[in-house]
């Protein structure tokens, strides 16, 4: 999960464009407004009647020391994107609720919005990127089909005219490229999930949300690797975890709630040509906290997130997820 959590960079604003045509029909469904999750230690499922709940700080590092050995929360994160895989759209904006797999551990309720408006080179750009996009799904099916199949260097050679089709595009001042983009997934555990000596109790939940959007505007004309452009964006993550774990160590319960944001401002650049003398001005904050909670739902860890630091101190505490 570390690696997701820089959602808008320039790089992965930029490479948007591309994936925006894929992302979104013309006409897009609106999905249901997620409801605001709020996790409390009461709510928490709780603890076992066959395991003894950490009565210290010591006790509880412990028992987060066992599931660090193990790989359990991340296999939660994964079966909650092995539902979303099975149910969304191969294309488009989606919204479903109370799906999970055959024999599956977790119920999940996800959504995805992704709007865009582009205009001049930007709309070429898209609308050529689709048709990219299409071929390199035709491309997959194909090898998977047969890897030796002559079709497969046709489509490289469309592709590839394609591709150049693009580096001839000409973007005047004023064109514009905008796309606000919101996610989120939320997982329930219908029942217990157990690797090796560790539990996660039925009940427990884990949430991701993102947000985010990138407004750029041209102000130098030229080709793709010439533009100049106003660029800004801006993305924030969401994790919130709320879990009942028992290990042959004992038993804790843990809420997460961690969040990072970024933005990023380049005034006249090049966003897809190389200019050393470029600036960008980018800010990130960090915020949330990690608590561990004992014996009648006491505090033992207190684990305040207040800069990057703090933030991937996390990992340190309960691992990777």
């Amino acid at each position: 999960m570390k690696n997701v959590c820089k959602l808008f960079g320039i790089i992965a604003v930029i490479a948007v464009i591309g994936f925006s045509m894929t992302a979104c029909k013309d006409e897009p469904d609106t999905p249901d407004t997620p409801t605001e999750t709020v996790v409390t230690v009461d709510t928490l499922p709780a603890f076992p009647t066959d395991s003894t709940p950490a009565g210290t700080k010591d006790a509880a590092e412990a028992i987060l020391a066992d599931l660090m050995e193990t790989s359990i929360l991340s296999s939660i994160w994964d079966e909650i994107d092995e539902v979303v895989d099975a149910n969304k759209p191969k294309n488009g904006n989606f919204s479903f609720t109370n799906k999970s797999l055959h024999d599956g551990h977790v119920k999940v309720n996800a959504s995805l919005t992704f709007n865009e408006t582009n205009t001049g080179g930007f709309e070429t750009l898209a609308a050529i990127e689709k048709e990219k996009n299409e071929l390199f799904d035709e491309w997959d099916e194909l090898y998977e089909s047969n890897p030796s199949d002559p079709k497969l260097q046709e489509i490289n050679d469309e592709i590839a005219i394609l591709q150049n089709e693009i580096n001839a595009i000409q973007f005047a001042a004023g064109n514009k490229a905008n796309f606000s983009y919101n996610q989120n997934y939320k997982g329930e555990l219908i029942k217990a999930i157990t690797v090796g000596s560790v539990t996660v109790a039925q009940g427990s939940i884990r949430e991701m949300k993102y947000s985010g959007g990138s407004n750029t505007t041209v102000t130098e004309v030229g080709a793709l690797e010439e533009f100049r452009a106003n660029f800004n964006s801006s993305g924030k993550q969401q994790i919130i975890m709320g879990l009942t774990v028992t290990t042959s160590s004992g038993s804790v319960k843990i809420i997460l709630d961690m969040n990072s944001e970024d933005s990023n401002t380049g005034n006249n650049v090049k966003l897809y040509g190389d200019d050393e003398n470029d600036t960008y001005t980018e800010t990130e904050i960090y915020s949330g906290s990690l608590k561990v909670y004992g014996s009648n739902n006491t505090l033992l860890i207190d684990h305040k997130i207040t800069d990057e630091t703090s933030y991937w101190e996390v990992y340190d505490i309960i691992g990777d997820f």
